[in-house]
């Protein structure tokens, strides 16, 4: 608001309308600079979920099928839990040694690998822990795995007997 002074002559604004114009003005920078920075976290955030589905999809179906394809029939599962897992069973879903062979599923420096004994290992990717339970009775398996982004995934597949 415009007030006159006493001459009569000159027009402004008073100390207190341009103290609160700031105050409103600061206001409305921070609602902004918030809205900004909370929109730049959901973009990370979004972008490591991103990541870690690109690494799940193949480690699943690759896991999926080495399950589906193993027997209790053809050898037992081993499971070896010291520190991170050892998952070990027996499979017709063979890469390297074509036909029945032994593959397992463990970690080393931080990847996890898949090995088919008396064949190749293969880093399948980056991992902080690789955790495997194996319930006998029910022939299921379960896997958790930790990527290096703290995202948890969790597989379970039946292992035909």
């Amino acid at each position: 608001m415009l007030k006159s002074t006493r001459s009569g002559s000159k027009k402004g604004f008073t100390l207190v309308e341009l103290l609160i114009a700031l105050t409103i003005s600061v206001l409305i920078i921070l609602g902004f600079y918030s809205l900004f920075s909370g929109m730049e976290k959901i973009n990370a955030l979004s972008s490591q979920t991103v990541e870690t589905q690109k690494l799940v999809v193949p480690i699943f179906k690759l896991m999926l099928k080495d399950v589906e394809s193993a027997s209790t029939r053809l050898g037992d599962v081993v499971l070896k839990t010291e520190g991170n897992s050892t998952l070990e069973f027996t499979s017709f879903n063979c890469y390297f040694t074509k036909g029945l062979c032994r593959i397992k599923y463990w970690t080393f420096k931080g990847f996890l690998v898949r090995t088919e004994i008396n064949g190749a290992d293969v880093p399948l990717c980056k991992v902080k822990n690789f955790k495997a339970d194996y319930d006998r009775a029910s022939g299921l398996v379960k896997i958790r795995i930790t990527f290096e982004n703290e995202k948890k995934v969790r597989f379970v597949f039946k292992v035909r007997s």
